[in-house]
């Protein structure tokens, strides 16, 4: 019998999570690529069918140089590559 995975993004008022059950694992995915964590929340996260990218609006204003707009930002994490655009 073929296991299954499954993969939940999990909304937190500081970070994007991301829980997947089988192995149990917990990571982190709102990081920049040098591995910086957002100064803001995080929120809205969608996942790939394959769990590879997730996408999460942020409010961060230390991911994108310069970013004094006040409005938040769309980032998208490649979790094979643990890079942040």
């Amino acid at each position: 019998m073929k296991r299954s995975t499954l993969s939940v993004p999990l909304l937190s008022a500081a970070a994007a999570v991301l829980a997947s059950f089988a192995p149990a694992q917990t990571s982190l995915i709102s990081l920049s690529t040098s591995g910086l964590q957002t100064d803001a929340g995080s929120l809205y996260p969608e996942i790939t069918p394959d769990g590879r990218f997730i996408a999460y609006q942020s409010a961060a204003t230390n991911f994108v140089p310069g970013d004094t707009n006040a409005v938040p930002d769309v980032f998208l994490r490649d979790r094979l590559n643990a890079t942040t655009i």
